[in-house]
């Protein structure tokens, strides 16, 4: 954050998110005051209250690009929204991993170092934290200037063609992700805002040795992205609790049982039963399926998601063979034993 301006390396210019940061509507309006400059928000932490739905509801508004529809202290009228188009930078403990859509939005670039142990990269950075400013100054001339502006034509000009291009690649690494398309797009952009690092003079001789090494990272982070949010999706949340509460009949440590398709079920079994299976795959009872899900993780858990669009989701990823009334055939879902 340096690069635009001093204040920044001594702890102004950013907020903190959370208890002793900002609250979503301080943070969005340091956004609108930032225009189009990076806005840092430092300090994700999934443990405190709130902080989940907080980030969804802030992320959402930074990329959507305008603050909500609210009426003036009269309700006469409503209140003029403000333009968002600062570029949100998270520091955090953790991701969110429970709303893909938001994940999607984000491109995740972890930091390998421990806690406690030596950063000599970070040390680097701080110590020279003073010339980043220099850096600052030449990119945003550079940017005003003809070479500037014809170098961002020809981004607004290639970036369809490099989206898709990520987007074979996503759908190659990973076919079961989610929002492929939002994440594309992050990488495109990412990839061709290098690109024209690396046309500007001066920072061409920085940044263009490290050209090879940014796609890899890049490649690596789109693996990285197909991962998180495939596990983000609802329907694979859905599937690990039943992994984890569903057990075969004879395996009486499970709170929950699924029979063999020829049996009844005992007295006992009729609380406990989620449905049957065969040799062909399995037989869930999907509102006892959800049932279960929710009693254990939370009513919340799967994000109010209807149960058409939960089924719709199990269908689309494979995991439903058929459906008839009253029951849902899947041939890959759980118990723990089959694959």
């Amino acid at each position: 954050m340096g690069i635009w301006g001093r204040r920044f390396t001594e702890g102004h210019g950013f907020v903190k998110f959370g208890e002793k940061g900002g609250s979503v509507t301080a943070v969005l309006g340091a956004a609108a005051l930032a225009h189009d400059l990076t806005l840092l928000i430092d300090n994700y932490k999934p443990q405190i209250a709130g902080a989940r739905s907080e980030f969804t509801a802030l992320l959402a508004a930074l990329i959507e690009g305008d603050d909500k529809l609210r009426m003036e202290r009269s309700g006469t009228q409503m209140r003029r929204t403000r333009e968002l188009a600062a570029w949100p930078l998270f520091t955090g403990e953790d991701v969110p991993g429970d709303d893909a859509s938001t994940v999607a939005r984000c491109l995740v670039v972890p930091f390998a170092w421990e806690p406690g142990q030596p950063n000599p990269a970070l040390s680097e950075a701080q110590n020279l934290a003073g010339h980043l400013t220099a850096i600052g100054r030449i990119w945003l001339d550079w940017l005003a200037s003809p070479e500037g502006q014809a170098a961002a034509q020809l981004i607004i000009q290639s970036f369809p063609a490099r989206r898709d291009d990520w987007l074979a690649r996503l759908a190659q690494l990973n076919p079961q992700m989610r929002n492929p398309a939002r994440v594309a797009s992050n990488l495109a952009i990412n990839q061709l805002t290098f690109w024209a690092v690396c046309q500007q003079p001066e920072l061409r001789t920085v940044f263009k040795p490290h050209e090879t090494a940014h796609l890899a990272g890049l490649n690596l982070i789109a693996e990285e992205m197909g991962v998180r949010t495939q596990e983000s999706s609802e329907s694979e949340r859905f599937l690990a609790a039943l992994r984890e509460l569903v057990g075969r009949d004879d395996e009486d440590q499970f709170s929950y049982v699924l029979l063999r398709r020829d049996a009844l079920p005992s007295i006992g079994d009729r609380d406990r039963l989620v449905g049957w299976y065969d040799d062909r795959g399995l037989y869930l009872l999907p509102g006892r399926a959800r049932e279960i899900v929710e009693k254990a993780r939370g009513r919340d858990y799967l994000g109010n998601l209807s149960d058409q669009t939960l089924h719709a989701q199990l269908a689309r990823q494979g995991h439903i063979a058929s459906s008839e009334k009253g029951r849902v055939e899947s041939r890959k879902v759980v118990p723990v034993k089959v694959s």
